[in-house]
Order: structure tokens, then C-alpha cells, then sequence
């Protein structure tokens, strides 16, 4: 398993709050975000750097349109789906395969239904990749800017590994890091470039 190790410095990003953005639009200010909504249930962003360094903003989101994709489950499954509406679903994209740059398959699955103990699917394949099973929506986002200022790719022990913080989650705990140097196998340059209340240690992998 492979396993990174950052240490991020974070900024708060100078941002017009009262526009919508699109996500290109923020990562080509070189900025980063999560939705709000993400947030609370994966708890990504400790609170004192949404306190600190985070603007709140909104962004244009693609999300799967349940009207546009109820009609490929009815049409195959008829009698499961005849009385079936978008609020008793829960439709989401399973995997995508691409045989050409002019052809790809979206596959869709309803986790909410299952046909014969599998949960009930569909496969859509469109030409020159353009499909029309989607919707833009606005959603709120924590939008920061992180400066790497350390890196370490492996190297853990088994100690190590059990002090990581939650996958993709930032840690601004600073004694858990000490015991990570000291006892886990982390590099001392992370607390050497450790700056309290700006700096975060993220393990991905």
C-alpha cells in the first residue's frame, strides 16, 4: 500500500465571496475546496482552519439528474420500476469504461433496489462522450490555500501508521506528531517545518 505524508501551510485565500464559481475557475487560482456538506460528514478540515483560513463560497456542481436516468430503469425493468419515483432511489455512477475518445459507457446503479440479490443497474453508451443524464446545481464550499512545506513517501512503521490521522484528513495535533518523529518512523524535518496554528499534517493513501 502506498502511503504520502504532507505538511501543508495554509493561507485564506482572497476571494470574491459573493460570486459563483465554477471548479476550474478556483483551481486555476491554484485553490482548494470541499463542500460544505462533505465536510460535516468527513471532517476533512479541522474547525479552527475553517475558523482561520477558509472563505465560504458557491459553485457550480454537475450532479446525475435521477429524472433523465429513472426512464433507463423503467424502460428495463418495468414491473420493479412501474411505480418507482426519483424519491425512492438512490442513483449513482458505478464505473465509466471509454473504448474509443469517441465512445463511453456510464454504468448507473439504484442502491436502493435489487433484482435477483443484485442492486438493479443500467448501462448507458453515448457517442462523442456527451450525455444528457446530468444537472448543474449550486453548492456551498470551504474554499482554502495550502503551500507544501514538507513530504515523506513511506517510511512508517507499524506504530506509525496506527498514529496517521483519518485518509486525505488534515491534523493540526501537534503532540501526535511529536510521538510520529520520535516513535513512528516520520522524518524530524516535519516538526522542524511545523508552524503552530498555520501548519497541518495530511496522509494520503
Amino acid at each position: 500500500m502506498g502511503l504520502d505524508i504532507y505538511l501543508e501551510k495554509f493561507a485564506k485565500p482572497t476571494i470574491d465571496t459573493s460570486k459563483t464559481y465554477t471548479s476550474a475557475e478556483l483551481y486555476d487560482k491554484d485553490l482548494s475546496y470541499i463542500a460544505i456538506d462533505d465536510n460535516n460528514i468527513e471532517n476533512r478540515l479541522p474547525q479552527e482552519i475553517i475558523d482561520n483560513y477558509c472563505q465560504i463560497v458557491t459553485i457550480t456542481a454537475e450532479v446525475i439528474d435521477p429524472e433523465k436516468l429513472l426512464p433507463y430503469f423503467k424502460e428495463k425493468y418495468p414491473d420493479t420500476y412501474a411505480n418507482i419515483t426519483t424519491d425512492d432511489t438512490n442513483l449513482c455512477v458505478a464505473g465509466t469504461e471509454s473504448a474509443d475518445e469517441d465512445e463511453i459507457t456510464v454504468i448507473i446503479t439504484d442502491y436502493n433496489h435489487t433484482i435477483d440479490k443484485f442492486h438493479a443497474s443500467v448501462t448507458i453508451t453515448s457517442q462523442n462522450q456527451q450525455f444528457d443524464i446530468t444537472k448543474t446545481i449550486p453548492i456551498q464550499v470551504y474554499v482554502y490555500q495550502t503551500e507544501e512545506v514538507d513530504y515523506q513517501r513511506k517510511g512508517l512503521n507499524e506504530y506509525g501508521w496506527s498514529l496517521l490521522p483519518e485518509n486525505c484528513t488534515y491534523s493540526t495535533n501537534y503532540d501526535n506528531l511529536v510521538e510520529l518523529v520520535n516513535e513512528g518512523g516520520l522524518s524530524h524535518s516535519f516538526l522542524d517545518n511545523w508552524i503552530e496554528g498555520e501548519t497541518a499534517l495530511m496522509a494520503w493513501w
